[in-house]
């Protein structure tokens, strides 16, 4: 996931929940936060908190300058159209059950280059 972890979007107590949930039925989660986040972990420390107790299943790293999407499977996506800074992406694309995963694969790609030039997050 790429994100600016909006902290009126992600600690609504809905979405807190559907993600904490998640969690659970996946083996790894890995959180690319675009822009600051020191700031984030005093907006969204049960996130953090998590990544601290998950012995490596969430992690967490920082960068800039970057889209904000959701890989899920391989099959299943969402895609932001970019927004002003501090906003929640409100123009999605869902796509559900691609047939083979060949889009998926190509944001998986650039995800990953983009989390190999990221910095880690303590």
């Amino acid at each position: 996931m790429s994100t600016s972890l909006n902290k009126e979007f992600y600690n609504d107590i809905d979405i807190k929940n559907a993600i904490v949930k998640s969690f659970e039925h996946v083996k790894q989660i890995r959180v690319l936060i675009d822009g600051d986040a020191e700031s984030k972990k005093k907006e969204l420390n049960w996130l953090f908190d998590i990544a601290k107790e998950s012995k490596g299943k969430v992690q967490i790293k920082q960068t800039e300058d970057i889209l904000h999407w959701i890989i899920s499977d391989g099959k299943h996506f969402r895609l932001e159209k970019a927004h002003p800074p501090g906003t929640v992406g409100m123009n999605n694309l869902f796509v559900c059950d691609v047939e083979p995963p060949a889009i998926s694969d190509i944001l998986r790609s650039k995800f990953n280059a983009w989390w190999i030039s990221a910095r880690t997050v303590d």
